[in-house]
């Protein structure tokens, strides 16, 4: 190339990225609701410990705040990688039929949306378990955090819902 780089060597690298994060996303995903089932069998084991049946939803809350930040920024990785592949396969002239991002996304529910349900299941059943073993200050203290991070989630994401890159 007269310009010094391979554009179809750069749309490999960038398709190659995408599946390897989408690989670390479910695999990370896996490992959370596995620390989060850790944490609720400790919960409903009989202990003499009450403070540890206090201590358990602050923890699988932690665990599924985690979770949703860094997951958050997987998609957000994701989404870099898309679209910049999908710059590449204007500028090189792919036909439409033989793009691997294409502007339609497959028909059905995205897999985001079983993650992030399953994801804020367990954050507000800590929240519940919190009110009901811990303290009614640290449930609303979770739920404060909870919606705090959804509300500067979704400032990133609408826009892009929206069309906008």
């Amino acid at each position: 190339m007269s310009d010094g780089w391979d554009r179809g060597q750069q749309l490999e690298r960038l398709n190659a990225m995408e599946r390897q994060q989408d690989v670390n996303l479910w695999t990370s995903n896996s490992i959370y609701v596995a620390a989060s089932g850790v944490i609720l069998v400790a919960f409903f084991t009989p202990t003499d410990l009450v403070s540890l049946r206090g201590l358990l939803p602050v923890v699988g809350f932690a665990i599924a705040v985690a979770w949703l930040v860094t997951s958050t920024r997987a998609h957000q990785y994701e989404h870099r990688w898309v679209q910049r592949a999908r710059k590449l396969e204007d500028l090189i002239s792919i036909p439409p039929e033989y793009r691997v991002w294409g502007r339609d996304p497959p028909p059905g529910i995205p897999a985001w949306c079983a993650e992030y349900s399953l994801l804020y299941f367990f954050g507000v059943m800590w929240i519940c378990l919190s009110a009901a073993f811990s303290s009614p200050v640290v449930a609303l203290a979770q739920s404060i955090i909870l919606v705090g991070l959804t509300f500067i989630i979704l400032m990133d994401f609408v826009p892009r819902l929206r069309g906008a890159t």
